[in-house]
């Protein structure tokens, strides 16, 4: 089971944070967060009415990850009242040729953007990913106007391997490109030029 256990983080400006699998409870919180993002951000993939709005779907989606070996899904929680800062999805290929290989996507709430979630998310994937039996590699799309998201990811040791012009289509006439980045997570194993994460010796409470 892919469960993480709370592991706490603390923002820049002092701000306590928990990262965490997550459960049944955090799902309301979760759906609103996905229908602000899909609002507020030219950089999400699916239109309102295709996200998942249904709880009982949405927690069946969210707790199969919790359950997969190769899958997992984490909540970012603040406060006593545990608002959802972000959340972020990875699961590894479905094959046995492609299991070394994961994917995973993240979404950031407008007011928590820029102060150090979206760094406590990736970095807690990673080493979980770190220590699975199978994943050697963690891959992402990102749209190619979204430069804070790049610079976050080139900042945490991904790597650029493609750009797949005009992938995503916004609207008649209005393309954007798809950049694909990279980082392996097992030591020995990166191509040259690529980068390996190292595991922080203490991966709690650590300034994000």
């Amino acid at each position: 089971m892919a469960i993480i256990s709370p592991i706490t983080r603390t923002l820049r400006d002092g701000t306590r944070l928990v990262v965490r699998s997550a459960d049944e409870a955090d799902a309301p919180g979760l759906i609103a967060l996905n229908e602000r993002m899909t609002r507020t951000s030219p950089h999400m993939l699916r239109d309102l009415e295709e996200q998942d709005r249904d709880p009982a779907e949405f927690c069946r989606v969210m707790l199969a990850h919790n359950v997969h070996p190769g899958k997992a899904f984490l909540v970012a929680v603040v406060g006593a009242g545990g608002e959802c800062a972000g959340r972020l999805a990875v699961r590894c290929g479905q094959w046995r040729r492609l299991a070394h290989r994961a994917e995973f996507g993240i979404s950031v709430d407008q007011p928590w953007r820029g102060r150090g979630v979206g760094s406590a998310l990736i970095s807690t994937m990673l080493d979980w990913a770190a220590a699975h039996p199978t994943i050697e590699k963690v891959c992402l799309s990102c749209f190619a106007t979204n430069v804070g998201a790049r610079r976050l990811y080139e900042r945490l040791g991904f790597i650029e391997e493609a750009v797949f012009p005009k992938h995503i289509r916004q609207g008649p006439g209005q393309y954007v490109d798809d950049v694909q980045m990279a980082i392996w997570v097992k030591a020995g194993i990166a191509p040259e030029g690529h980068t390996t994460w190292t595991v922080a010796p203490s991966a709690s409470d650590g300034p994000m």
